[in-house]
C-alpha cells in the first residue's frame, strides 16, 4: 500500500525523535493514503513562518498492510468520528501516547480542528462536538 507524508523537507529516513509531542494521535510519523491530502499538508507546512525551505515536499512510502493484522504491530483503528476518537485525541494533546504502533482514524482538517478547539476550551461538550461532525466527511 502506498502512503504519503507531506512536509517542507524530503524524508529519507523516518526519525521519530523529530516528531512533536501532543499531536492528535500521539507523537509519531503521520501519513495518508491520499496523495492530495499529503500535498495539502506539505503546502501548509511550507507556508508556515518557521519553514526553512518554503518548499512543499511529498514523500511516498510502501507499507505492507498485512502488518496491520498479523499481530506484529499494536494497532488502534477508528472507523469514523466517535466519542472514543474525541477522548483519544484529547488525551494525546495533553500527554504522550505510547500504547500503539499504528493509529488509523479520521484526520482533523481545518473545520474539524476548529470545532475540536472549541471542545478543548470547554465551549462544546463531547456530544455537541459529535453532533457538529456527523455530516463531515472523514479523511484518514
Amino acid at each position: 500500500m502506498k502512503m504519503y507524508h507531506g512536509s517542507d523537507v524530503e524524508i529519507v529516513e523516518i526519525d521519530l525523535s523529530k516528531s512533536l509531542m501532543n499531536k492528535d494521535f500521539g507523537k509519531g510519523f503521520y501519513v495518508s493514503d491520499e496523495l492530495w491530502q499529503a500535498r495539502d499538508f506539505a503546502k501548509y507546512k511550507a507556508d508556515k513562518p518557521r519553514s526553512k525551505t518554503k518548499t512543499a515536499v511529498v514523500t511516498g512510502f510502501e507499507f505492507d498492510e498485512n502488518r496491520l493484522t498479523d499481530g506484529s504491530l499494536r494497532v488502534l483503528r477508528f472507523e469514523g468520528y466517535s466519542i472514543e476518537w474525541v477522548r483519544f485525541i484529547r488525551a494525546n494533546r495533553q500527554v504522550r501516547n505510547v500504547d500503539y504502533d499504528v493509529v488509523i482514524g479520521p484526520i482533523a482538517n481545518d473545520d474539524v480542528r476548529t470545532k475540536f478547539a472549541l471542545h478543548m476550551m470547554g465551549e462544546l461538550t463531547e456530544e455537541e462536538l459529535m453532533e457538529s461532525l456527523k455530516w463531515k466527511k472523514c479523511t484518514y
